[in-house]
């Protein structure tokens, strides 16, 4: 028994649609799986920044606490009185 032409057409779509519907969850999960490694990979980098970050608080503070002594030393300005 032949099937109607019809039934031959919704049996294709049906078949197309099911073939989408698998590879459109497989990119999906792709999608997924790099937006985790992308998270990962933000999660590191601002690690290793807040690290760099008090990295360069420590001799910033030294540089102003000497630079702080330099100008408590300095002496003071003083005037010359020039009488002729």
């Amino acid at each position: 028994m032949r099937m109607p032409v019809n039934c031959s057409i919704a049996r294709a779509i049906r078949a197309a649609a099911t073939h989408e519907g698998q590879r459109g969850a497989h990119c999906c999960a792709d999608s997924h799986r790099k937006v985790r490694g992308q998270d990962a990979t933000i999660a590191r980098q601002q690690k290793a920044i807040a690290a760099l970050d008090a990295q360069l608080k420590e001799p910033a503070a030294l540089i102003r606490k000497v630079s702080d002594r330099l100008e408590a030393s300095k002496p003071a300005p003083q005037m010359v009185v020039d009488n002729q």
